[in-house]
């Protein structure tokens, strides 16, 4: 992924998009509607904040805002399309982990609220509501935890953008 050091995107705490405004410092006026995200806004950044600092600086400052649940870093994936980290983590534990050993796992990293276990059909995979605000810190708790003893992956779930094509 590359990072897309043009714009962020921003979940109000009201889940209001249109309600109270919340301007950040380095947000510029203009609002990105590409992508189609319902409760959160796209906001294209100033010029001096259109670098990889300048958006983790904005974010930095973002999630100490009251009216702000949740901000992510918008990246550009291999085809051009956009991804938001979103503030979940799917975990794939070893098939010979049992569920008691999982949650418990779970808990000491102190990755979230578990909101399925087995989930999607696939055994030992656990997707996790996570209380960090940041989409910067939502990926460094997903590689923490893929690096755990007993953790086959772990990577944050993930709002992207895709075409089609005909072969």
């Amino acid at each position: 992924l590359t990072l897309d050091s043009t714009r962020v995107a921003i979940r109000p705490s009201d889940g209001n998009v249109a309600g109270r405004a919340i301007r950040l410092a380095g947000e510029s006026d203009e609002i990105d509607g590409s992508l189609p995200m319902n409760g959160w806004r796209v906001s294209l950044l100033e010029m001096a904040y259109r670098n990889a600092d300048g958006v983790q600086r904005l974010i930095d400052e973002a999630v100490a805002a009251p009216d702000v649940d949740y901000v992510s870093p918008v990246f550009r994936g291999e085809t051009g399309g956009s991804v938001v980290v979103l503030p979940e983590i799917l975990i794939g534990f070893e098939h010979d982990v049992d569920e008691a050993s999982a949650a418990g796992a779970l808990r000491a990293a102190q990755a979230g609220e578990i909101l399925a276990r087995h989930w999607a059909g696939m055994r030992n995979v656990y997707r996790v509501r996570s209380s960090l605000r940041s989409g910067f810190d939502v990926l460094t708790a997903a590689n923490r935890l893929a690096e755990s003893d007993g953790v086959r992956f772990a990577e944050p779930n993930l709002f992207f953008t895709g075409r089609g094509t005909l072969i």
